[in-house]
């Protein structure tokens, strides 16, 4: 997937660095990250969380781990790799 043109130009604006990979059609951040051929936590993932009146974007590394959580409880109980720490 290529890079959307707003987070490009919030990330040239800001002078951030960051490096566009290419690779084959993927269905998930990680299988991304493997046909790249670099670690999952170098390859962005973007999630969509819904506020009472708003939608916020979260950019986080292919790797985590995001357990949905509604009211202080998760809506889902999915299995967790072992070692693993979900980010709420």
């Amino acid at each position: 997937m290529a890079i959307s043109k707003s987070l490009e130009e919030h990330l040239n604006s800001r002078g951030i660095p960051y490096e566009t990979v290419p690779h084959s059609h993927t269905a998930t951040s990680m299988q991304t990250a493997q046909a790249a051929h670099v670690s999952g936590e170098f390859v962005a993932k973007g999630v969509v969380l819904a506020e009472e009146d708003a939608y916020l974007l979260a950019v986080l590394p292919a790797s985590a781990i995001v357990q949905p959580v509604f009211a202080g409880r998760p809506t889902a109980m999915l299995p967790l790799p072992s070692g693993s720490q979900p980010v709420v």
